[in-house]
């Protein structure tokens, strides 16, 4: 699938050469990564299972530090996105420097890494009530589903509506073919179903297309 329809829209435009704009899809793929990290680290039982279960799957070191690094991964992985698609709407800004460029997908970007945080922050409070001489399970259920309601409903929704803007301005400036244009607003519909967690995968393919794409432009342009 091209991205690219009318010019070379990924190759550094020469007022941001910078090594850190030169290598910001990285972030993309990074955010792929610590997603991918973020849900395999931990496991936590599902809501009818006992108290016993519970309090268990969040005791003990090891089991700790699989739920600590689930929360880190999340609030690094929300830093990524919304340095990619700050990067790529800076790109686009860039490409239609006559034209105002609404800021909206920097915004949603920032709510998304916002909720991320916030659902990634959850987790270290189910920490926090193991450590009380008697551990309230109900509590573990709510810091868990709340947790995992801010990253894929209010960080997902936030993020559908960031790719589905940033591909019709990718669009307009050039820099995404018509095909590209129309995966994104796929995407962007997809991620409105995220409480099933499956349809994230549309989110980290389009990440890793497009930061794909980019390092390839980027190193055919040096």
């Amino acid at each position: 699938m091209s991205i690219t329809s009318v010019h070379d829209p990924l190759t550094p435009p020469a007022t941001r050469s910078s090594q850190l704009l030169r290598w910001a899809p990285l972030t993309g793929l990074a955010f792929v990564v610590l997603f991918v990290f973020s849900v395999v680290s931990s496991n936590p039982p599902a809501d009818g299972a006992s108290d016993a279960k519970w309090i268990a799957s969040y005791t003990g070191t090891g089991h700790k530090a699989g739920h600590v690094i689930t929360g880190v991964c999340l609030v690094l992985a929300g830093l990524c996105l919304v340095t990619f698609i700050t990067t790529l709407w800076m790109r686009v800004a860039d490409a239609r420097r006559s034209e105002r460029i609404s800021p909206l997908p920097v915004v949603a970007a920032g709510i998304a890494a916002a909720c991320m945080a916030i659902g990634g922050g959850l987790m270290g409070v189910a920490i926090s009530v193991t450590s009380a001489p008697n551990p309230d399970a109900n509590v573990l259920r709510i810091c868990n589903n709340a947790g995992f309601t801010m990253v894929a409903l209010g960080g997902m929704l936030a993020t559908a509506l960031s790719v589905a803007v940033i591909s019709r301005q990718a669009r307009v400036a050039g820099m995404f073919s018509h095909r590209f244009e129309v995966f994104g607003y796929v995407v962007a519909v997809v991620l409105l179903g995220s409480l099933l967690f499956a349809p994230i995968i549309g989110l980290l393919a389009w990440l890793i297309i497009v930061a794909v794409r980019w390092l390839r432009e980027a190193k055919l342009a040096t």
